[in-house]
């Protein structure tokens, strides 16, 4: 979620669209106070567009697109469509009226309507074909994610150690899951409005740009293509100030919160940057990223990310190793990374490329958890 800032210098209506969610809409909220609602109708042939819900809310609440202070659209992961819609209706309202604009996750969303006894909270999306879309979430203002979404299998959801599940989705919640509260469809505008009129986030309106999928679109099925779990046709190479926007729509996909443009384009700056980028199909299309920052023989990774339709194909580890052995050849003789002490897949990957845990620091997260400090020498080293 973007982060949370000191309340606005003025008082004026905050708007937010959800066209991601079963049931689209549109609410407009003032310090903490709803002023207007307007919600897709339940089993409606066909749901209204983001705009016509929007300018609904507006009137309802007394108001003329001008009295608007800004506006927040919910990103995804949801109906591929309708989270596009929403997103394109926000950024027309930021670009017509000249107001502040931010987006957040369907996640988020879901999780800011729950009070803080019900964390550790799972949001959940019915991803269909047997998976879900899901992300747990430590009790906070804003809630902490301990992890970045991913797309699971239901055994796998239980053992995330969630004390609640909000979500929604065709299917009934998994089994073996503690679910304390689970709304089919949740009409996400209002309680989202509410909670972020009280609690403004920093405004990003790049992320208006960038709906969140972990899953690809279904692709064309060819005669001789090859399965979506193939390894693909990959390039890696050295990334720069040029990578600016690729950076920024990977980071966002990856992270939440994730790094924002001024702090990614900051870091490219740094003389001791070094930044890698994977691409898949063109080299434009970059699916995966890694950013380090070496001083005198020592190299830090500060952050490693793959676009969540492509995850669980060994993009990372390739891009990891790759980079690694370019850091050694430039006379790199050690590596350092933290990483929370429950993120097992990201364990796996680092000891499976030769780090060794060195020591721990406890509660180092924003959401508490303890970091795992890691050291990896270089062969050149040993």
């Amino acid at each position: 979620m973007p982060a949370v800032s000191a309340p606005l210098p003025f008082s004026r209506p905050l708007l937010v669209l959800d066209a991601a969610s079963p049931r689209p809409s549109a609410a407009v909220a003032r310090a903490g106070e709803l002023l207007g609602v307007a919600e897709a109708a339940m089993g409606g042939p066909v749901a209204p567009a983001p705009a016509a819900l929007a300018a609904a809310a507006v009137g309802r609440a007394g108001l003329a697109p001008g009295d608007l202070g800004g506006v927040i659209a919910v990103r995804g992961p949801g109906s591929f469509t309708g989270l596009r819609v929403a997103l394109a209706s926000a950024w027309a309202l930021h670009q017509a009226l000249g107001i502040p604009a931010a987006a957040i996750t369907t996640f988020e969303a879901l999780a800011l309507q729950l009070p803080a006894e019900a964390f550790p909270a799972l949001a959940l999306i019915d991803a269909l074909r047997g998976e879900w879309f899901a992300q747990i979430f430590a009790a906070g203002a804003p809630p902490e994610p301990r992890d970045a979404p991913d797309r699971l299998p239901p055994a796998a959801l239980a053992a995330l150690g969630a004390r609640t599940a909000i979500g929604f989705g065709e299917s009934a919640p998994p089994g073996g899951l503690v679910a304390d509260r689970w709304v089919a469809a949740v009409p996400l505008a209002g309680p989202t409005a509410r909670w972020l009129s009280l609690h403004p986030p920093v405004w990003e309106p790049s992320l208006l740009l960038q709906p969140l999928y972990l899953r690809a679109p279904t692709p064309e099925v060819r005669l001789g293509a090859a399965p979506d779990d193939r390894p693909p046709e990959v390039a890696i190479r050295e990334g720069d100030s040029e990578d600016l926007a690729a950076l920024v729509r990977l980071e966002s996909l990856a992270f939440t919160p994730p790094w924002n443009s001024v702090q990614l384009a900051s870091y490219l700056a740094l003389p001791t940057s070094r930044t890698w980028l994977l691409s898949g199909g063109t080299p434009s299309q970059a699916l995966a990223y890694a950013l380090f920052q070496v001083v005198a023989g020592e190299a830090e990774l500060l952050r490693i990310g793959c676009d969540p339709a492509h995850r669980h194909r060994g993009l990372g580890r390739r891009l990891l190793a790759e980079a690694l052995d370019a850091l050694a050849a430039a006379g790199v003789e050690r590596c350092f990374l933290d990483v929370a002490a429950g993120n097992h897949a990201a364990l796996a990957l680092y000891r499976s490329l030769g780090f060794r845990e060195t020591g721990q620091r406890l509660g180092y997260y924003p959401s508490g958890e303890t970091a795992l400090l890691f050291t990896r020498e270089s062969r050149t080293a040993r």
